[in-house]
């Protein structure tokens, strides 16, 4: 049966290695493989390590149960997220866990820290046993599991997943098929590296990046000068007194204030349907563009929302900040509405997705001038036009270096 078994499941991936688009059909068609052919699998569970600053481990589980709405498959205090999907006959829970999952309790006593570090498949045959040290293998005990196989899958540029399978088969497993299981599972590990590049490249785009930039790229917009007009709201922005924070202070402080700072304004913008384009240290630039559903006013409306819910958070840190003795951190925020080129510019070997035009320019010489008319935001005269009946006029005619045209400043009638 085994050699049988191998032969079916070579023609089941050069049929379907490559069929599925997303990791849990590929995992739960390739368990219905696996119980077309005797194996008795009641739950498999597929793991390891994420290439994501917050994220630090990804998880897939599938149980032959169907889950309800109000159904809580699993919890735990460090999940990032989770989302199930219901097949015929099981279903697939996929889960994302912050930083610090390895080290929970759960984690550490199980068998996947021994077998990540000796890199080698355990076999718990727990038909065979009355007790084991794990609490996994229990629990599987409890629901009729027969048998437990943990095998590391060792990917390329040592990226490491793992996955375990439990089967309810009740005469369990003998040595010739733990050997073919053993094999088959390298060759599943070839079709799950695919999945596994995928979701890096796309969270490593989306992260260095942005959400919108990201999956543009990745779709094959890479061509030097491969740029494109855009309608949006322009913002920049940069930290008061930069230079001399950065003097006066540790660079590890002024880091993680940087840090904290960005957390709020990128996750303000990004929520309100922006994209941050560049970080320059203390400078940052970011637009609001337009699309089917969100004309320029809408665009504006949310732009002006980030800035405010970023000012209130800035007023409530500087009240802790300063009881902390800390220095106190002022920004200024410039808005303007118009067309912006957004694409590739750059050099054969070095290319760069950005925006430039005299629109760009405009809204880094108005950003300038915050400090000036002591506002934390200034407005361009075309961006007032869209929340008119919420602006003040701060100056007119305002000449800006390099650009042949004086500007109206405004800003928000209530600061």
């Amino acid at each position: 049966m085994s050699n049988q078994l191998k032969v079916l499941f070579f023609d089941w991936m050069s049929e379907n290695g490559a069929k599925y688009d997303k990791p849990e059909d590929y995992i739960y068609y390739f368990i219905q493989f696996l119980n077309s052919n005797g194996l008795q699998i009641n739950r498999v569970s597929l793991g390891g390590a994420a290439l994501h600053p917050e994220i630090e481990a990804f998880g897939f589980t599938f149980t032959d149960e169907i889950l309800g709405e109000s159904t809580v498959p699993f919890t735990d205090p460090l999940m990032v997220s989770s989302i199930y999907v219901n097949y015929p006959k099981g279903n697939v829970l996929k889960m994302r866990f912050r930083a610090g999952i390895r080290m929970g309790e759960g984690f550490k006593n199980s068998p996947i820290p021994v077998l990540w570090e000796k890199k080698e498949p355990i076999h718990i045959p727990i038909h065979k046993t009355e007790s084991n040290e794990y609490p996994i293998i229990e629990d599987l005990r409890k629901k009729g599991a027969t048998e437990y196989y943990a095998q590391p899958l060792l990917l390329n540029q040592g990226v490491m997943s793992y996955i375990s399978l439990s089967s309810n088969l009740k005469s369990g497993f003998n040595e010739e098929t733990i050997s073919t299981l053993k094999q088959i599972l390298e060759i599943f590990a070839i079709g799950w590296l695919r999945f596994r590049q995928n979701e890096m490249i796309s969270s490593l785009l989306s992260l260095y990046l942005g959400p919108m930039t990201g999956p543009q790229v990745l779709a094959g917009k890479i061509r030097r000068g491969d740029v494109e007009t855009k309608e949006a709201v322009i913002w920049f922005s940069d930290i008061r007194d930069y230079t001399s924070i950065s003097s006066n202070y540790p660079t590890e402080d002024v880091i993680q204030w940087l840090n904290d700072y960005y957390q709020e304004q990128i996750s303000n913008i990004h929520k309100f349907g922006g994209e941050v384009l560049k970080i320059m240290g203390d400078g940052m630039l970011a637009i609001f563009p337009t699309d089917e559903s969100r004309n320029i006013k809408t665009m504006a409306r949310r732009a002006v929302i980030a800035y405010l819910q970023s000012k209130e958070f800035l007023k409530n840190q500087n009240l802790i900040r300063k009881k902390e003795s800390k220095p106190i951190l002022a920004h200024g925020i410039a808005l303007h509405h118009g067309k912006v080129q957004y694409g590739n510019i750059g050099s054969q070997d070095r290319l760069d997705f950005t925006i430039i035009g005299s629109d760009v320019n405009l809204t880094s010489r108005i950003s300038s001038h915050c400090g000036k008319y002591e506002r934390d935001l200034l407005l361009s005269a075309s961006f007032a036009k869209l929340v008119k009946n919420h602006t003040i006029l701060i100056e007119e005619n305002v000449n800006f270096k390099g650009l042949t045209k004086p500007e109206n400043i405004y800003s928000l009638s209530s600061r």
